[in-house]
């Protein structure tokens, strides 16, 4: 009997793993991607994510930004803080990175398609094609996914803030 005991707390234990790896790998759109959220500070990044491996610091027309920068060889994970407060984007190349919808980097668009009835896509250019979910207007909240114009699949997945 204690054997069985044991083994379920072992079972429960080990499911508990494996749950905190996919919340880890998890993008929640308008929300995070892979447990760094929008408005989360610098402090709690690295609480979440450790030190980055590259820091970034940087002016653009909105003003001061930092970026954490997180490579492994499933791709980056960049944090950008524009006016060096909360996080206000979140990005991604890793294909590991998935929405509860099963959209990833590399999912074709049609799978987008699928997964948000309510998404708007638009080709800015010969070479840029995206699609978004969430309203396109400043201080809202956004998921962009970049499209690849050959392949016509996601290269990168964004949360974001719209700042203009």
């Amino acid at each position: 009997m204690r054997a069985v005991r044991y083994l379920t707390l072992l079972a429960v234990c080990l499911g508990a793993l494996a749950w905190v790896g996919a919340a880890s790998a998890l993008i929640v759109p308008q929300r995070s991607i892979a447990g760094i959220a929008l408005q989360m500070t610098r402090p709690e990044v690295k609480d979440k994510k450790g030190d980055p491996d590259r820091i970034i610091h940087g002016t653009n027309d909105f003003g001061p930004y930092t970026q954490f920068i997180y490579r492994n060889p499933a791709g980056k994970l960049i944090a950008t803080f524009q006016g060096n407060a909360g996080a206000t984007a979140v990005r991604t190349n890793r294909k590991s990175q998935k929405t509860a919808e099963g959209v990833h980097v590399g999912s074709p668009e049609s799978a987008l398609h699928d997964a948000y009835p309510r998404l708007h896509c638009r080709t800015e250019s010969s070479d840029f094609r995206h699609c978004w979910t969430g309203r396109m207007r400043p201080g809202h909240r956004v998921t962009d996914y970049w499209i690849g114009i050959a392949s016509g699949n996601v290269k990168l997945i964004t949360v974001a803030f719209v700042i203009d």
